[in-house]
């Protein structure tokens, strides 16, 4: 329980002045088992925040393994009442979490494997959820978006640089807003719309955005289109889920009809509003400040 001095310690705790908080300060819970029916027993809370009359409970495990109690609780907890659950396995010592899911509406996600930034990720996007954004549902606040996809880097450099260069359009600006384009957009985790909605592949491109494209831009261009198709004959947006460097071509060609130009490499904020304006549109719930962060979370630096 000890903590370095320079760190908060809420618990005001030190071990070796106070001896074991476990054995001293740890309240036996057991004893209140003949209180509740059917072997029913109380738990603890690891952690909780409210904000505005939202509440959010952090229960931390050092395994997967959720008992059926906790997870009736979780479900019937966010169901009945404004309070959301995040559920992390890792160590406690370290604090170094391992993997998470959390519980919103009566309803629980899979299990995410990330890190400590993508825990205090979602907890900051939980945060502005309950300071009142309002473009944040309660769902979208709690949806995952982990950052513990294809690692970026390698995205980067394996499929997005290959890419352009083979379309010709290869450069470092091109590169690094497509690479941000992919981390908002998915994570570089989901190739299909979260809740079943049309959007498809790491650019979350939607069929009629794809068809629309070849309709109205490439249609004409004949040496660019051959470029965007590849080896295949036949556009077909399905296509984009499982051919990367297809749907990678499709996201450049989307940003190619733009008036603007491209923002210079390393402007990553100017590539955010220039995400904004031209790919998720004035329509589009996503911000600037969202694109910021997912860049911060998978990049591991501060624009």
């Amino acid at each position: 329980m000890k903590q370095p001095s320079a760190k908060p310690n809420p618990f005001n705790w030190d071990c070796d002045r106070d001896g074991c908080f476990n054995d001293k300060k740890r309240l036996q819970l057991d004893v209140f088992g003949e209180c509740f029916p059917d072997n029913i027993q109380m738990g603890d809370v690891d952690g909780i925040v409210e904000i505005n009359g939202r509440f959010l409970m952090l229960e931390w495990k050092s395994n997967a393994r959720l008992s059926t109690g906790q997870r009736i609780m979780f479900e019937r907890i966010t169901r009945f009442s404004p309070a959301d659950v995040v559920v992390v396995v890792g160590d406690a010592a370290t604090m170094q979490p391992v993997q998470y899911r959390h519980f919103w509406e009566g309803r629980c996600s899979e299990w995410f494997f990330g890190s400590l930034e993508a825990v205090k990720y979602l907890f900051k996007k939980w945060a502005r959820f309950a300071l009142g954004d309002g473009s944040l549902t309660r769902r979208h606040a709690m949806e995952i978006t982990p950052m513990n996809g294809l690692n970026p880097q390698q995205f980067r450099s394996l499929i997005i640089r290959p890419t352009l260069r083979r379309l010709d359009m290869w450069s470092e600006a091109a590169e690094e807003l497509l690479l941000g384009t992919a981390i908002q957009e998915s994570a570089l985790h989901y190739l299909q719309q979260m809740g079943g909605g049309p959007a498809m592949g790491f650019w979350q491109m939607e069929r009629a955005t794809h068809d629309d494209l070849w309709l109205n831009f490439l249609n004409g261009r004949t040496k660019l289109g051959l470029n965007v198709l590849g080896p295949y004959t036949k556009p077909e947006a399905t296509r984009m889920v499982w051919d990367l460097s297809y749907a990678c071509a499709m996201c450049r060609i989307h940003y190619l009809r733009c008036p603007d130009a491209l923002p210079p490499a390393g402007d990553i904020a100017g590539q955010a509003a220039y995400w904004k304006r031209w790919y998720n549109t004035p329509l589009g719930k996503g911000t600037v400040e969202q694109y910021l962060e997912s860049w911060r979370v998978a990049m591991g630096d501060t624009p």
